[in-house]
């Protein structure tokens, strides 16, 4: 392969097959044992935005039922009927989600060529043992690699019930396009960088769960809870004890760091969500539930999040629906991609994706632009801050430098007065001068000398003076200094002291 067509397929490859194609709504059908959820979604972003996004999409929803079965097949056709007439729904593309199934992961070499041989040959490993083959279908996806090895996820339904489902479904000319569980559409979600995130959904009586981890792990499964789940039925004790068990569970499988951090996406009846965040808050301490579809109803959670998983990787995902009728709606589904693609003319289609995407980089590379103008701002701000304080600071040092122009004959007995306080053996290194008013001023006096006695008496002669008052020591201590020795001794260890006093000027 030449570089220039690596470079074309890598291009390529950054685009939503289906966006690409023009397809922008469907039909997503949840079939529980006793439940079904109908929800028709369609995108909201422009119609030039073509490449597949990290990002949740952003969606509408168009119309959205929910109806108990108890566990009879048969009434979905005349309630998916009713829906399709009443929203208008004919020739639309469909997605049915299925929540009996057995899921396992399997690890393969990484320099296994032919993996869909493999699980052919294998396909005894992962099914039910005894069981003719027959009896079941199985898919399965790649959910994580490294250097030696490949990950696969692999979900196993009966033949019998995907039969049922996939009959009660077709109709009213609906194009389904993929049979598959919602609950494993967290997998290839990476727009949390080094989060984990938990699916739980609360339909029924059981908790069906999905951890995937940043580290590229996924676990699945149910949790049957004693609890009947229901807006008016709702038994907090139960549930907070159903959800310790599948901490617990959670914890064993994968570890702690898998239950840190962790973005949840719960689906269940809206007039008990808050109670059940409740819960899930003091068991797992979520840093955010439902992101991106807060303002959604989060009965159909799991529709939104299969939604988004279909328009970024829609070829490599698990699709349980019968090989020959995938075969036929697939050749279906693919000549009208071709005819649309031939109709829109294939020079110009080419030319708005490459467009789209040089765009997009613009539009990245902008954004990192105004991210720095942002910073440099910040920058300047604290900068600006600092050269305040300065002026503030200086502001009040020409204000004490007035005040003691204005009293210059007063003050300037103050360093007179400092000469009558000083010892032969000690000597003052800074005087400080703070806190002036009606001719009274705070002192903070600085010096070394040889000994404590030396300090107790420059304190003392400043207690019998009547300009100083409040005379206070606020420490001493040795300081070695072998540049500055009194003349009369030889000892280089001198004290080095600091005294707090009331300078009165006025006094006489």
């Amino acid at each position: 392969m030449t570089t220039n067509s690596r470079s074309i397929k890598n291009i390529l490859a950054k685009f939503s097959f289906l966006r690409t194609a023009g397809v922008n709504k469907l039909l997503l059908i949840d079939i529980h044992s006793s439940v079904v959820k109908f929800v028709c979604i369609k995108s909201r972003e422009p119609f030039y935005q073509l490449s597949k996004s990290k990002e949740l999409r952003k969606i509408e929803v168009i119309a959205s039922e929910r109806h108990s079965i108890d566990g009879d097949y048969s009434l979905i056709k005349t309630l998916l009927k009713k829906f399709i007439e009443q929203n208008s729904l004919h020739e639309i593309y469909t997605v049915i989600g299925i929540n009996d199934f057995k899921f396992t992961s399997v690890t393969l070499p990484y320099d296994t060529d032919d993996v869909e041989l493999w699980f052919k040959e294998n396909t005894s490993k992962f099914l039910p043992e005894g069981r003719p083959a027959n009896d079941f279908h199985f898919s399965f996806e790649r959910y994580n690699h490294d250097e030696n090895s490949k990950n696969f996820f692999v979900v196993v339904a009966r033949a019998d019930i995907l039969s049922k489902i996939y009959d009660s479904c077709n109709t009213g000319g609906l194009r389904i396009i993929s049979v598959s569980p919602f609950s494993l559409s967290l997998n290839l979600m990476t727009h949390f960088s080094e989060k984990n995130i938990l699916f739980l959904d609360f339909t029924t009586g059981k908790i069906i769960y999905t951890l995937v981890n940043y580290s590229g792990s996924i676990f699945s499964g149910e949790f049957y809870s004693q609890n009947e789940m229901g807006s008016q039925r709702l038994n907090a004790d139960s549930i907070s004890n159903s959800l310790d068990e599948l901490y617990s569970i959670l914890q064993a499988a994968a570890n702690d760091k898998s239950l840190e951090n962790i973005h949840v996406y719960l689906s269940c009846e809206s007039d008990i969500s808050i109670s059940l965040k409740e819960i899930i808050s003091r068991i797992f301490i979520p840093e955010t539930f439902n992101y991106g579809y807060e303002s959604y109803d989060p009965f159909y959670t799991g529709s939104y999040l299969i939604y988004n998983k279909l328009f970024n990787e829609y070829d490599s995902r698990i699709n349980l629906t019968n090989a020959e009728l995938l075969g036929k709606e697939r050749s279906i589904f693919e000549k009208q991609l071709s005819m649309r693609a031939i109709l829109s003319g294939g020079m110009i289609l080419i030319t708005l994706l490459l467009f789209s995407y040089m765009a997009e980089n613009f539009v990245t590379a902008r954004l990192n632009d105004e991210q720095e103008n942002i910073l440099d701002s910040n920058t300047k701000a604290v900068q600006a801050e600092n050269i305040k304080r300065e002026n503030d600071r200086l502001n009040a040092n020409l204000s004490m430098l007035y005040t003691l122009k204005g009293r210059k004959s007063k003050y300037s007995e103050l360093l007179s007065g400092l000469t009558n306080i000083i010892t032969d053996k000690s000597c003052f290194t800074s005087v400080g001068i703070k806190n002036i008013d009606r001719g009274q001023c705070d002192l903070e006096i600085s010096g070394l000398a040889v000994s404590q006695q030396e300090i107790a008496v420059i304190i003392s002669i400043m207690e019998k003076s009547s300009h100083f008052t409040n005379v206070a020591l606020l420490f001493s201590s040795d300081k070695k200094n072998n540049e500055m020795r009194h003349a009369a001794t030889t000892n280089s260890n001198l004290i080095q002291f600091k005294i707090l006093a009331k300078y009165n000027a006025d006094k006489e």
